[in-house]
């Protein structure tokens, strides 16, 4: 009985197919024809699958492994000790805040080397670049170096408070007001003081020279650009008041404390903030502060060459 059924059940899904064939493919007829492709495509499916069973494999075609995502190697951090390049140049920062060390520019193989004595034959090198810098009354020459006064450049020495970086009793870049003072100097009185002094505001290396000519102008005898002015250590005449940047550089300096006599005070740079405000720097903690321009501070003259 096994056998007739299967024949008629064969039957008529062939006849059912025949019947899908002849029919149109929209309407409901559409219904019969995707039944009987259905059904077409499960026959098809179930042949390939024996077929698959009875034939041997295929050897599987090999496999290349896809590399495993790794982690960019992080980038190496430079060490304090690391020299800085001397591309790089000091940037000032934030005022009030903590200034990032290594601010000092030390090229090799230059003419000039920091830590020697510089072009005047009395300061000593602190900034030493293979990339030249504008520099000049009107910026229009061209600098590689920056060069301090030495200890002692006004003759005026006090005693320092706290110590001073390689000169522990004495300083003489307070010695305002009379040898053994210690008052300090302000940075403007007179019409510079309540005035925005032209071309007094630059905080680039190489404006110390303009902005302490500009205060020159504007300030009363005794301040601090006729101070650092007057010095006039290995006959030159062009000692300033370093700008912002500059200062930054010179309190930055790794061997500053062989130059001796730099107080744990503040001291002034030639950048001017404001009509009464000017800019210091703190040589016990580096930071970059704003001060009335009446305020005494302590002065180091530099030059550019």
């Amino acid at each position: 009985m096994r056998t007739p059924f299967k024949t008629l059940t064969v039957g008529l899904v062939l006849a059912t197919a025949a019947m899908a064939g002849c029919s149109s493919t929209t309407g409901s007829s559409g219904s019969v024809q995707n039944a009987a492709n259905a059904s077409a495509s499960a026959a098809a499916s179930a042949a390939s699958s024996s077929a698959a069973s009875t034939s041997p494999a295929p050897s599987p075609e090999p496999v290349t492994p896809t590399a495993e995502p790794t982690e960019a190697p992080a980038s190496p951090v430079a060490s304090p000790t690391d020299s800085q390049s001397a591309s790089d140049s000091p940037t000032g920062p934030a005022l009030g805040g903590a200034i990032a060390p290594n601010s000092d520019v030390c090229a090799e193989g230059l003419q000039y080397a920091c830590g020697g004595i510089g072009a005047s034959g009395v300061g000593t090198v602190f900034y030493a670049s293979t990339t030249p810098f504008a520099c000049g009354a009107d910026m229009a020459s061209t600098c590689n170096y920056l060069e301090v006064a030495p200890q002692k450049w006004n003759g005026k020495l006090v005693n320092c408070k706290g110590g001073c970086g390689g000169s522990p009793d004495s300083t003489s870049d307070r010695g305002s007001k009379g040898a053994g003072t210690g008052g300090g100097y302000p940075y403007c009185l007179g019409r510079g003081n309540g005035w925005v002094i032209p071309n007094a505001s630059g905080t680039l290396i190489g404006t110390g020279y303009p902005n302490t000519s500009a205060m020159l102008t504007y300030c009363d005898t005794g301040t601090a650009a006729e101070q650092v002015r007057g010095y006039t250590g290995g006959g030159m005449t062009d000692w300033s008041l370093p700008s912002l940047d500059e200062l930054n550089a010179l309190y930055y300096y790794p061997n500053r404390n062989a130059i001796g006599g730099f107080a744990a005070s503040a001291y002034w740079s030639s950048t001017q903030a404001d009509t009464y405000i000017a800019r210091n720097q703190d040589f016990k903690d580096g930071s970059q502060n704003l001060e009335a321009k009446t305020t005494h501070g302590a002065l180091r003259p530099v030059r550019a060459f």
